[in-house]
Order: C-alpha cells, then sequence, then structure tokens
C-alpha cells in the first residue's frame, strides 16, 4: 500500500522537526570534519554558516557527576530550496525541518540521504544515539485585566518573553468588574 499524503494545514503548529544521529569516530575530533562535509553536501545544501554555541555538559561516571561548560562550535548547511539544514558539531549530526513540516515520508528520504553523505565525509565508527524532536509552537490568546506586575511570577515571565509573546495592549471598558455605579475600570 503506497503511504498517504501528508495532511497540510494553514496554522501548522509543527515549528521545527529535528532528527539527530550522534556517533563516535574513534579518532579525536578534527574542525576540518565540517569542510569534508560541505564538499559532500554543497550541490544541495550549498550555503555553510559556522556558529559559535554556548553549552553545558553533565556526565555521569566513576569520578561522579562531572560538569563541563563552554561554546561549542556548530556548522549549519543551509538547503538552496527547502527549508531544511543540517547541524554538524563534535560527534553529532542532524537535519532540522522548518516550517511547514513536509511530513514524515519526506523528511526519512532527506534524512537518509543526507545521513549516506555525511556518513561518507564523517567516517562514523558507530552509531551511539538517534533522536527525533518535534518542536511545537502553540498559538494562544490571553486576556486579562491585571497589570503585568500583579500577574503570577511564573507566567508574567513567559508573557514578557518578545520571542514567545506579541502583546496587544487594548484600551477598553472593563464589563467585568465595575468599580463603582455606572463607572468601569479600563483595561491596560
Amino acid at each position: 500500500m503506497p503511504p498517504s499524503k501528508h495532511p497540510t494545514y494553514p496554522q501548522s503548529t509543527i515549528h521545527e522537526a529535528v532528527c539527530e544521529v550522534r556517533f563516535s569516530t574513534g579518532r579525536p575530533w578534527e574542525h576540518a570534519l565540517s569542510g569534508e562535509l560541505f564538499k559532500a553536501v554543497q550541490n544541495e545544501y550549498p550555503t555553510m554558516e559556522p556558529v559559535v554555541q554556548l553549552g553545558v555538559q553533565l556526565e555521569i561516571g566513576p569520578q561522579g557527576l562531572v560538569q563541563t561548560a563552554g561554546p561549542r562550535p556548530l556548522t549549519r548547511y543551509r538547503h538552496r530550496e527547502k527549508a531544511s539544514l543540517l547541524q554538524l558539531t563534535e560527534n553529532s549530526f542532524a537535519i532540522s525541518f522548518l516550517s511547514p513540516y513536509p511530513g514524515w515520508q519526506v523528511m526519512k528520504q532527506d534524512f537518509l540521504s543526507a545521513w549516506d553523505l555525511a556518513s561518507r565525509a564523517l567516517k562514523p565508527e558507530r552509531i551511539t544515539r538517534v533522536g527525533l524532536r518535534y518542536i511545537n509552537r502553540l498559538p494562544v490568546v490571553l486576556t486579562t485585566n491585571l497589570a503585568l506586575e500583579e500577574i503570577d511570577p511564573r507566567l508574567r515571565s513567559r508573557i514578557s518573553d518578545p520571542g514567545l509573546v506579541d502583546r496587544v495592549y487594548i484600551q477598553a471598558p472593563d464589563y467585568r468588574r465595575p468599580l463603582q455605579e455606572g463607572s468601569h475600570g479600563a483595561v491596560v
């Protein structure tokens, strides 16, 4: 039975879908591998962008809990046509699909194709983990007649983040809580 066509929605909640492979090469990591990968994928992913990512890693081993923090070099490769990109960092390769999500069949095929090219360039000795992650954004409308300072701090921190929220102030009478006879408080 052929796979069914992926449904599309005008207001899709999937903001990004990521498939990541962690691997070991059996040798020290070399930053030159970013260039090797670029040579392998440049026909489909012609734009290479070095990025510095700040990271924290916690590892439990014989010495107990070991924490390491610091900059982590990452290289992104942007697809020439699609809203997708490859990411390479030390012992990790991922493909991300940005909105609109093309569906699992397209994602799977593009990942397998990219991993085939990447594995030839990176020569992984073994795969240590495979992960699939969907990042959703759900639009929510929140109305209140409270001043921002009156809102619970746990909620206030989230609704104050301009990366997550578009705030609109509406100057209108508050018909829910009259203050005095014949007058109403304003929504701020």
